[in-house]
């Protein structure tokens, strides 16, 4: 079931980032069960918000995690935390 909820949240994100247009820096990465996206910090903003508005659901912003990949510019969003984390 989690991993379906990661599929799912994960095609939101893009699927928000097709809709307004934003390419996001490199893909995609999973890293600790779950799945992240880098871009520039107005365009998370903005799919953070198409998300919330749109699915009652919004991506997390990642201010630091050490076994993401350093940014020069830009910020992390990502699906939720797996519950299995939260234990």
């Amino acid at each position: 079931m989690e991993n379906e909820t990661l599929k799912h949240q994960s095609a939101l994100m893009h699927s928000a980032a097709d809709c307004l247009g934003i390419e996001p820096h490199n893909g995609g990465i999973s890293s600790q069960g779950q799945y992240c996206l880098s871009m520039g910090r107005k365009s998370a903003g903005k799919l953070m918000a198409y998300c919330f508005a749109r699915w009652g659901w919004s991506p997390s912003l990642i201010l630091f995690d050490a076994a993401l990949p350093r940014l020069r510019k830009g910020v992390w969003i990502a699906t939720d935390i797996p519950a299995a984390r939260h234990a």
